[in-house]
């Protein structure tokens, strides 16, 4: 051998530069996009939890309270522990949908009858039932303006609501 065979040449170093610089760019991504979506679990962890904290606690404020006495909204923040977040809370009244679709319309004698007694449940449920959103709302990091909106709903109901159905058999 001799002195000029001894070594890489330069394209052969050159081609190992541009394998380990495209080897360590494949790292690098799979890193940035694995500490992307361990941002993205940590923040729906922390709405996760801080929905079920808030929903709860309007439950039990709520808990033995007729149903007229439910704000229609309301909202706060979580304190220092959770700066970047802040909480929606509003309700409103339940609307029954129209069950009427249900009933078999071939028999004329009880589509009347079936049509009224489903007009009153809708009317008896509209009372005792209200529903609320609790909205847990994020200031995005880096972003001054976007914000983003996790919502859960649920229903309360009045249990000592009385209930009267008028024009069925004996009832008032």
């Amino acid at each position: 051998m001799t002195q000029k065979d001894s070594g890489f040449t330069l394209v052969e170093t050159l081609l190992a530069m541009a394998i380990l610089a495209f080897g360590l760019l494949i790292v690098s991504s799979t890193w940035s996009g694995n500490v992307m979506r361990l941002k993205r679990i940590r923040l729906n962890n922390e709405v996760a939890f801080l929905l079920q904290q808030k929903m709860t606690e309007m439950e039990l404020k709520y808990q033995n309270v007729g149903l007229d006495q439910i704000k229609e909204e309301e909202e706060g923040d979580f304190g220092d522990s959770f700066k970047d977040y802040r909480w929606e809370f509003k309700s409103q009244e339940f609307v029954m949908p129209d069950l009427s679709l249900l009933v078999d319309n071939n028999k004329e004698t009880n589509t009347e009858m079936q049509g009224m007694i489903l007009k009153q449940i809708g009317e008896v449920l509209g009372k005792a039932v209200k529903e609320i959103t609790v909205t847990v709302v994020v200031k995005q990091a880096g972003s001054r303006k976007k914000e983003l909106r996790f919502s859960v709903s649920s229903y309360f109901i009045d249990f000592n609501k009385e209930i009267a159905f008028s024009g069925i058999g004996g009832a008032q």
